[in-house]
């Protein structure tokens, strides 16, 4: 009796086993949603990719909450805990740090629950960037330092050590920044494919454009204007996705180099496309960038009449930079 009551509990176990509440077409079709939200990011508008993220982040929350087997789990994890990644940039674009932080906590709790290096190293990342938006530049060299330690197969590690050049640039750690660089560009010699992509890759461009941050701190104008150039150049490449942030980025970033070596004509042409940039297209850090042109203009161009009239329409088109809305979540 008690051995034909045991076996009838295990089979009632057994069925348990196979109650799912998603199957791997479920699954598979999220973490499509994902990587097509990922690539999406870098052209669309704020706040579509906004409400499109949170309606696969509730999906994913949904699932969870339900019963499935330990792979899917697994799998609605990487998707909730990309889908924060995206929302923590969301927050960041929209200079909102407390939101973005939150976003990048959530991020990790689930990439920990997924058990993917490449997503936990890539959340180090925006993790280190939001602190450098944030003015806190210690912590982001500190972040991206530990984010390192993760083993990527992608271009998380290049992502890293740019993040730390970057920010060691503005600490004035010249020897630091430096040394961040080279180690950027070793590892982008051995790095493999990136497993989403779109957002979560970081190609040449966005290398040479976060060198080129790191040279403007350190007020090295020539090293700055070579390396944003070879940015922009990059980005005229039909191969590299298109990133309207990163690209004003870079133009702003060669605006300040030519202003650090007197060059306002230069600086007033390189201005000129991020001007005409839409204006649901310009996020937060385009307007922290934007201010130190005002800073270089007001201190060494006030002057002329040329110089004015670039702090006119600078200090006019900061007024319209995307500010945080409430979008109804």
């Amino acid at each position: 009796m008690l051995i034909n009551q045991a076996a009838e509990e295990s089979l009632a176990l057994g069925e348990l086993a196979e109650i799912a509440n998603v199957d791997d077409a479920g699954t598979d079709e999220l973490l499509d949603q994902v990587v097509t939200l990922a690539h999406s990011y870098l052209s669309r508008p704020l706040r579509e990719v906004h409400f499109d993220l949170l309606r696969v982040r509730d999906r994913a929350g949904a699932l969870l909450r339900g019963r499935q087997p330990p792979s899917r789990t697994r799998d609605l994890y990487l998707v909730a805990g990309s889908v924060c990644v995206m929302l923590a940039n969301v927050g960041r674009d929209y200079g909102r740090s407390t939101a973005a932080q939150a976003q990048a906590r959530a991020a990790w709790a689930c990439a920990k629950a997924a058990g993917d290096p490449d997503l936990l190293a890539v959340i180090k990342g925006i993790q280190s960037s939001i602190a450098y938006w944030d003015g806190r530049p210690a912590e982001a060299a500190r972040l991206a330092a530990a984010g390192l330690r993760h083993p990527a197969k992608g271009t998380a590690g290049v992502y890293l050590a740019s993040l730390e050049a970057r920010a060691r640039g503005q600490l004035g750690d010249r020897s630091g920044a430096q040394a961040a660089l080279e180690h950027a560009s070793r590892l982008r010699e051995r790095c493999g494919t990136d497993p989403i992509g779109g957002v979560f890759g970081f190609p040449q461009a966005k290398q040479h454009l976060y060198a080129a941050s790191a040279q403007v701190w350190l007020c090295e104008p020539d090293a700055a204007e070579q390396e944003a150039t070879a940015s922009l150049l990059c980005y005229q490449d039909p191969a590299t996705t298109h990133s309207y942030g990163d690209e004003a980025g870079a133009r702003l970033d060669l605006v300040v180099a030519r202003l650090q070596g007197g060059l306002l004509d230069g600086a007033v042409d390189a201005l000129r496309p991020v001007l005409d940039l839409p204006p649901h297209l310009r996020v937060a850090s385009v307007d922290v960038r934007c201010g130190r042109v005002l800073h270089l203009l007001r201190g060494r161009f006030s002057d002329t009449s040329v110089g004015r009239a670039a702090i006119d329409e600078v200090t006019a088109y900061r007024e319209s930079i995307l500010l945080p809305r409430a979008t109804g979540r």
